[in-house]
C-alpha cells in the first residue's frame, strides 16, 4: 500500500470536516485520525470500510486507490456511491452531470 496515497484518501474522506468532527462521525478519536493522516498508523479493516463508505466507494476500490491502482466503476457501484454521498459530494456529482450534458 502506498502510504502517501492512503494519507490523501483519508484526508479526502474527511473533506472539510475537522479531524475531531470526522472522528466523532466514524466512531474513533481525533488522535487516531491525525495518526492516519500523518502515516503513523493505518486504519483497521473495519475503519477502512467506513472510510470507503465516506468516499462513496467499496473497500476493493479503496484499497485499489491506496495502492495506486484504478478500476472502472459499474453503474450499480455508481448508484451505491450516490447513496453514501454527503451533500457536498452530491453537489459535485450534479455539477459533473450538468457539465457532461452541456458538452455532449
Amino acid at each position: 500500500m502506498d502510504k502517501q496515497k492512503l494519507m490523501r484518501l483519508i484526508k479526502e474522506a474527511r473533506g472539510e470536516r475537522s479531524q475531531r468532527e470526522f472522528a466523532k462521525l466514524i466512531g474513533t478519536s481525533q488522535a487516531t485520525i491525525s495518526d492516519w493522516e500523518k502515516g503513523k498508523y493505518v486504519p483497521t479493516l473495519e475503519n477502512a470500510e467506513i472510510l470507503a463508505q465516506c468516499l462513496g466507494i467499496d473497500l476493493t476500490e479503496f484499497v485499489a486507490r491506496a495502492e495506486g491502482r484504478t478500476r472502472s466503476t459499474s453503474f450499480e457501484e455508481l448508484l451505491q456511491a450516490i447513496d453514501y454521498a454527503d451533500w457536498p459530494q452530491l453537489a459535485q456529482i450534479q455539477r459533473a452531470i450538468a457539465h457532461r450534458m452541456e458538452n455532449h
